[in-house]
Parts: structure tokens; sequence; C-alpha cells
């Protein structure tokens, strides 16, 4: 038989991004729903503009519980894959991510702040892990938010480049003699994430 070769099909040939995000400037009430994360947003924003049909929230908080995001997320790769079959999204990227104060203010009033983000990206269509990595940045500021925004802007655009290479590495495999671009772009500006339906 096909060992490990699975065609996608087109309309499968989406992405759920989630990312679980312990922040230095917002709360922690709140459950995983009620605020989108800035790290996931500048991620969502990076793939969105590559070319990449993201998912958006919505249709995943509608069909899947808060519980199996949570699992999904510090793990479990079968909660993951039932995640990215639920929505009809091949590829599912789970991710945990922090922000912190690495010093208090110094003599000119700025604070150094690191993020770090770590992600997982699995392929329910596979039911495996494809790629994982983990990456960092830091910012001066004297405005923590202001700090906070620019590392993981740095960081989401390191972590943007490995994810791009492993998307395109895994759809392209099984049909390398196909002339299909590699990501083919939005038609429009936001792809709802049904539209094949």
């Amino acid at each position: 038989g096909h060992t490990g070769l699975v065609t996608v099909p087109g309309s499968m040939k989406h992405v759920v991004l989630l990312i679980s995000e312990t922040s230095i400037t917002s709360g922690e009430e709140g459950g995983f729903w009620d605020v989108m994360p800035i790290s996931e947003a500048a991620l969502v924003q990076n793939l969105t503009e590559a070319g990449v049909n993201v998912v958006l929230r919505d249709p995943i908080r509608d069909n899947v519980s808060e519980e199996m995001v949570l699992n999904a997320v510090k793990g479990n790769v079968n909660d993951a894959i039932q995640i990215g079959l639920k929505v009809g999204a091949d590829i599912v990227i789970l991710g945990n991510a922090m922000s912190k104060k690495l010093e208090s203010q110094s003599v000119s009033g700025e604070y150094t702040i690191q993020t770090n983000i770590s992600v997982r990206v699995i392929s329910a269509l596979k039911s495996e892990v494809i790629a994982a990595k983990s990456d960092f940045a830091t910012a001066r500021n004297e405005d923590l938010l202001a700090g906070e925004l620019e590392a993981f802007g740095v960081v989401s655009g390191k972590l943007s480049d490995f994810l791009l290479s492993s998307l395109n590495r895994h759809w392209e495999a099984p049909s390398a003699s196909q002339n299909v671009p590699r990501v083919s772009p939005p038609s429009v500006a936001s792809p709802l994430p049904l539209e094949d339906l």
C-alpha cells in the first residue's frame, strides 16, 4: 500500500491555529475563547498574508469544546486530530506563548520584555505530528504593551517562516509531479473556512 502518502483534498487544505498565551499585560481571568492572544493574532495574520486558509475562531468555537482545545494545546494529539476533522482542516497548529519582564525599568525608563512561543503542527489526515519548534524574542520599551507587541511580532515572524515551509513540504509531498502552486492565494481578503461546502 501507500506508506504514509495521503493526498489532501483541496477542501481540506485549511489550517487551525490556536495558541494558549500567558501575557504580562492581559489578566488571567476569562476562558480560552474570550480573548484572541497577541501571538495567535500575529501568526494568523502572517500565514493569511502568505495565502494560507486559516480557519477563523468562531466556527472552531461552535464545533469544539474548550476542554478539547485545552487538552490538545497541552499535547493530546488525538484531540488535535479531532479538532481538524470537525472543522475540515488537515493541519492543526497548537502552541503555548508567554511574555515576561526580564528586569524592572532601567535608568532610561525602558523595560526588557521577552516572549516565547512553542508550536506543534499536526496533520489530522495523517494522524501525526509533522513539525514542532520553539523560539523567543526580546524587545525594549518604556511601554510594557508596546514592548510585548514588538517582541511577539518578532518571534511570530520567525515561527511563521518555519510554519510556511512545513506546510509547503507537507502538502507538496504526495503530488510532486503535478504543477500546482505551493500555496494558492486566498480568493478573498479573509477566506471563509467553509466556502467549499
